[in-house]
């Protein structure tokens, strides 16, 4: 049940932050966000200056190292890029590994994934990679030099990818490149906890690459690049949006054609940084679900949980219960007693990619 009050919780803070005409007590509490966002702010621009000003050092992999991040909280879409690049780097003969914090894991230690290695050792996206791209490495730990330098001695490797490295100032990279989402693109103008922003906008000079991502979610990106061309006129804007890939069953390659019959009935659920992009890839399949469960990012379901879904399901007599890739690895032990259970994989379709890929070319001196 904490997963519930952990929601409410959530969700009571998410409308205070939006609420259009607070009342007094509303009113106090945004002041006093106000407040710890500026201490925030503070604190991340007093670390970015001893960064610039070299009284902290960053640190250099003697590799290529490409980061992929965001300036605000939730998802933007960053593990399908990183996706994209292995793919793009392996097509020029590159050889990659990817570099990860491991976000709520259990283990602290430097790990190395692999498609076997449960998300409570590496975190569910690293785990999430590791089944999808088997020939890449995907090395996990909270000193991402060191995880590197490790890295190193048991691979040959051409470049580092960072996920999620836009804030990681203590490793020095070659390239950044910032996801923008399209349909929040600045976490609310405020810094946390008063928004969702991570650090403050003019931070954003420091890309080396913009892409515009769920592009196609709204009716136009012309103030948005604007706006971003204004923080920083040198770094190249992309756009990008995602595409569903294909419909398999839970756990195993079987896919199913896409689109489903219309006649089918469809119990979703997710516990991802966006779960409305994820609502939004279902209908504009054709797949209107019953019901749409939504839990919390990261959240590592028990089998009392998937159990209660099945049951659910079997209630309202669907046809398919559909998730996402990065809520199956979080589906650890279960063994579902009905063939209801499907993932949905959803890839990043970038807009000019070739001309993106000529530009990483270019960037790198490959």
């Amino acid at each position: 049940m904490f997963w519930k009050f952990r929601k409410f919780l959530l969700t009571r803070y998410f409308s205070t932050l939006k609420a259009p005409s607070p009342g007094f007590a509303v009113q106090v509490f945004l002041y006093f966000l106000t407040f710890l966002s500026w201490v925030y702010k503070f604190l991340i621009q007093g670390r970015a200056f001893l960064y610039k000003t070299h009284l902290l050092k960053s640190q250099r992999i003697p590799c290529q190292v490409i980061s992929v991040g965001n300036i605000t909280l939730g998802g933007t879409g960053k593990t399908p890029l990183v996706e994209v690049l292995v793919h793009v780097f392996s097509t020029l003969g590159k050889k990659t590994a990817i570099l990860s914090r491991g976000y709520g894991r259990r283990s602290r230690s430097i790990s190395i994934g692999d498609s076997k290695t449960s998300f409570r050792k590496i975190g569910d996206e690293p785990a999430m990679l590791a089944r999808k791209l088997k020939e890449t490495p995907v090395i996990v730990g909270p000193n991402r030099f060191k995880a590197g330098m490790e890295a190193l001695k048991n691979f040959h490797l051409d470049a580092f990818i960072l996920d999620d490295g836009f804030q990681h100032l203590p490793l020095e990279r070659d390239l950044d490149i910032v996801l923008i989402d399209a349909t929040n693109p600045f976490g609310g103008g405020h810094l946390i906890p008063r928004g969702f922003l991570r650090e403050p906008l003019k931070n954003l000079s420091r890309a080396d690459l913009f892409l515009i991502t769920r592009s196609d979610e709204v009716s136009s990106i012309e103030e948005l690049r604007h706006t971003l061309r204004t923080l920083n006129p040198y770094a190249p804007i992309w756009t990008g949006f995602y595409q569903l890939s294909t419909l398999r069953k839970f756990q195993d390659s079987l896919k199913v054609k896409l689109p489903l019959e219309t006649a089918r009935k469809i119990l979703a659920f997710s516990g991802i940084g966006n779960p409305s992009s994820f609502l939004n890839s279902l209908r504009k399949a054709g797949l209107s679900p019953l019901r749409f469960l939504e839990f919390p990012d990261h959240h590592p379901y028990s089998v009392k949980e998937l159990k209660r879904i099945e049951d659910l399901a079997l209630t309202l007599q669907v046809d398919y219960v559909i998730t996402t890739e990065k809520d199956e690895v979080r589906m650890e032990g279960f063994k579902p007693q009905t063939d209801l259970f499907y993932v949905l994989d959803i890839r990043l379709q970038i807009q000019g990619s070739e001309e993106f890929q000529q530009f990483l070319i270019d960037r790198l001196n490959w």
